[in-house]
């Protein structure tokens, strides 16, 4: 594909990837550690013990299992500093920029069209989510990768009907789902465009190969059926509608544009369905059945709504006639423009971008600057209570006890964690009621950590805690994002 470009496109593609991996891996480790990250580098860290990811609970952490491996393997070749985590953020921010190679060879292969395909390029290596998101110790981005190059051997898989290819993109897709499970979410419109292909195609189909595509699909059911037989709806479809046209307004608007005009093209119904099936599909099941509010959930979908989107602004070529290289040679400069701006003005502002958007459903205080604080005053002895036992473990070495809360925002989550006697991630004590709690803090000394969010979710608790004669605030801090985070010593 590549020494078939245009000398002039392919400078332009490379400008694009040393731009976005720029974005991506600058200053990786300036950002605070977050709740989230830390069950990654907590799995992480079990997995450089045992080999696997055994807990000190004894439990298995079971999420994200690819995401854990390739984490710890980045902290063992570079070295793990919980106050500057950039080795954890490593394969996130190199699967981001992978990302943004392969959105070209899958655009390019979808369309056959070289503009379009920068055009996607382009807006994914600069759009402040997938810069946000290719910068966290998560498994988004690697989702990400693997969707991709799953899709792209998918569809040459069904211009082709080579079934290594199918064989090449289930295995691809299954390496995306144990990167995480969001990545179920888009096997209905690989159904949905398996099934269409199949029909528009009868006649040229090998089905002596093709029989044996329904049994990767079972095993594939056989991996969803523990996720698929407990599913309840949720709707949160109105706030996921505001959220996207609030944030995505333009791509949105591109993206329908550009799926609906490829459905109605003959030549590209295939790469229509996919995208578009694969696009509402996954959209109707994070919004109506996902247990959870997360807006973060959207992120894999923003490859494929930006390649639809760039497919949507060439439409008017479509109308007048087949995009050729003079009508569209206008396009070179303002591109040009668009990139070299856009690096400037992401760069210039992107720890700010990044707090901004992660803050959006993911809470984003400085636990660096609060465990900080305390390893600097810390005294022999000292006990740390915190709603967050693991990110205590991973700041000290020692997870000291468990103030349990509803990190969702569900009671029955509170009361599970209350019920239990230690910590499921660190083996911590779990502190069973705020009776326990201050009868704690009067018979030792030490530091309660609690952030914003945890101050919301214990309630009155948190008032008593602050007024309490026995323990006194002795650190606050607000982060860039606006979030508090205090240190009580008792």
């Amino acid at each position: 594909m590549f020494k078939s470009l245009e000398k002039k496109i392919l400078i332009i593609l490379i400008v694009i990837l040393l731009l976005g991996g720029f974005l991506r891996f600058k200053n990786l480790g300036y950002q605070s550690l977050w709740i989230d990250e830390g069950y990654t580098i907590n799995a992480s860290l079990a997995i450089q013990d045992h080999g696997y990811p055994l807990l000190d609970s004894g439990n298995v952490y079971k999420n994200q299992p690819l995401t854990s491996y390739i984490v710890a393997g980045s902290m063992k070749l570079f070295g793990f500093d919980p106050l500057s985590p950039w080795s954890t953020r490593v394969p996130a921010a190199f699967f981001g920029l992978l990302s943004i190679l392969l959105t070209f060879i899958f655009t390019k292969r979808l369309f056959n069209n070289d503009w379009i395909a920068l055009t996607a390029t382009a807006s994914i290596a600069f759009l402040p989510w997938e810069i946000a998101w290719s910068r966290q110790a998560r498994g988004y981005t690697i989702l990400q990768f693997f969707l991709l190059l799953s899709f792209d051997q998918f569809l040459i898989f069904i211009k082709t009907n080579k079934i290594y290819r199918f064989f090449i993109s289930s295995i691809t897709f299954a390496f995306a789902f144990f990167a995480h499970a969001l990545a179920l979410v888009f096997l209905p419109g690989f159904l949905f465009t398996l099934s269409v292909w199949l029909l528009t195609n009868m006649k040229k189909i090998n089905w002596k190969y093709v029989l044996l595509i329904p049994i990767i699909f079972a095993l594939g059911y056989f991996i969803a059926w523990p996720y698929l037989r407990d599913l309840v709806i949720y709707n949160f479809l109105d706030y996921y509608n505001k959220f996207f046209f609030d944030e995505f307004m333009i791509l949105s608007v591109l993206s329908i544009t550009g799926f609906t005009v490829a459905l109605f093209r003959e030549k590209k119904l295939i790469s229509g369905t996919l995208l578009s099936s694969s696009i509402l599909f996954s959209y109707i099941i994070i919004t109506a059945y996902g247990p959870l509010l997360h807006y973060r959930y959207l992120v894999p979908l923003l490859p494929f709504l930006v390649i639809t989107s760039a497919y949507g602004a060439f439409t008017p070529f479509f109308a007048l006639n087949k995009i050729t290289k003079e009508k569209i040679s206008f396009v070179l400069w303002p591109l040009a423009f668009f990139l070299i701006g856009g690096f400037f003005f992401y760069s210039g502002i992107l720890k700010y971008t990044s707090d901004s958007i992660l803050k959006k459903g993911s809470p984003q205080p400085d636990f660096n600057k609060a465990y900080s604080y305390i390893l600097e005053n810390k005294e022999t002895g000292d006990l740390i209570i915190s709603p967050y036992a693991h990110l205590t473990k991973i700041y000290t070495g020692d997870p000291g006890m468990l103030q349990p809360i509803s990190l969702t925002g569900k009671p029955t989550e509170a009361s599970l964690a209350s019920g239990s006697n230690n910590d499921f991630y660190t083996n911590a004590p779990v502190i069973k009621t705020s009776y326990d709690l201050f009868k704690i803090a009067r018979e030792n000394h030490g530091y309660i950590v609690i952030d914003e969010l945890a101050g919301s979710r214990l309630g009155d608790v948190f008032g008593l805690i602050s007024n309490h004669p026995v323990i006194r605030e002795v650190y606050h801090s607000e982060s860039e994002s606006g979030e508090n985070i205090w240190v009580y010593k008792f």
